[in-house]
């Protein structure tokens, strides 16, 4: 019994999505972060349709249809699907050969031998680029029509709290990973000029154990009249 409460109630557990009706293959935060409509945040492109530009990537609420959400990791790299098939994941600012803090992301004709298109999973959920640079969505929430957005840029990974830099892959058939392969160096903990996700991620998750603790309550009262 106490396990059980342990699980539910431990706020380290992610709050991951759980509406979303994107067809896969998809990239999204683990944890739904406060995505307004419970669908999570999916890697995408701007416009729709034939509006759709392939470059300032952004991170958007897992739509129910359209084909700019649709990305997958391999070989090294974050490819497109749909509406971005032969098109690969790629920072915009680099200077000396590293990848700028702050960098945006667009989505040009993959390139394998484009460095700057080269990304691996990590074990810890992270997709980096040059090892300590992580894809991190923005802590802002923007609206988005009837949907919501955040900024997708390059970040040190250290910079940048968990529930924005961790992200799972769905695949088609809908097999849901939450890390990937890769053993990438240990993060240190941020202690300075971090990007904190907490006030947008844990009043999700405490949401979530309020209606907890209600049911368990019900169920402890209904044992004791029984």
């Amino acid at each position: 019994m106490w396990i059980f409460l342990f699980l539910l109630l431990n706020p380290c557990l992610s709050a991951a999505p759980t509406s979303t009706k994107t067809p896969p293959p998809y990239i999204s935060l683990t944890d739904n972060v406060d995505e307004p409509k419970n669908v999570g945040w999916c890697l995408d492109l701007q416009g729709w349709g034939t509006s759709i530009e392939f470059t300032d990537m952004q991170v958007h609420s897992c739509k129910d249809d359209g084909g700019d959400v649709n990305f997958f990791p391999e070989n090294g790299m974050i490819k497109g699907a749909v509406d971005a098939a032969t098109h690969c994941v790629k920072a915009q600012n680099v200077f000396g050969g590293a990848v700028m803090t702050g960098s945006s992301l667009d989505a040009p004709t993959c390139d394998a031998t484009d460095p700057l298109q080269k990304f691996v999973y990590c074990t810890d959920g992270t997709m980096r680029i040059q090892e300590v640079q992580c894809l991190v969505a923005g802590a802002t929430i923007q609206e988005a029509g009837s949907w919501s957005a955040r900024d997708l840029t390059i970040e040190k990974c250290e910079k940048v709290t968990a529930l924005l830099r961790q992200w799972s892959y769905t695949a088609v058939g809908g097999s849901r990973v939450d890390h990937g392969s890769h053993n990438c160096s240990i993060i240190p903990a941020c202690t300075e000029g971090c990007t904190s996700g907490n006030k947008v991620g844990n009043s999700s998750r405490s949401r979530f154990q309020q209606s907890v603790l209600s049911l368990m309550a019900v169920g402890l009262a209904f044992i004791i009249s029984w």
